[in-house]
């Protein structure tokens, strides 16, 4: 693991998961925010991640159809997703 993984800021969707795992950390569904989360302790903090994936683009996707009067979503940055969102987007 690299210094890039370290403090706080975005990370990678690959790179969310390698922190998760390091920490032994299970990723957690909350279903109304449709995303996933988890956190593990190190030393006498906690660390926290809330990661976007396919499910959770998915979510953000069916509430487009959901409310016509949407115009669209915001993504926060674009290269380093969840491959699995793509075939999402050519489906619609």
């Amino acid at each position: 693991m690299d210094a890039r993984h370290d403090g706080p800021g975005s990370r990678s969707f690959q790179c969310a998961n390698e922190l998760a795992a390091r920490g032994g950390a299970e990723w957690i569904w909350l279903p109304e925010q449709g995303v996933y989360y988890t956190f593990w302790q190190r030393n006498v903090t906690f660390d926290w991640i809330f990661r976007e994936d396919a499910r959770s683009f998915a979510r953000k996707l069916d509430l487009l159809a959901e409310y016509p009067g949407l115009h669209g979503i915001s993504v926060w940055v674009l290269g380093s997703e969840d491959p699995a969102i793509w075939p999402l987007l050519a489906e619609r």
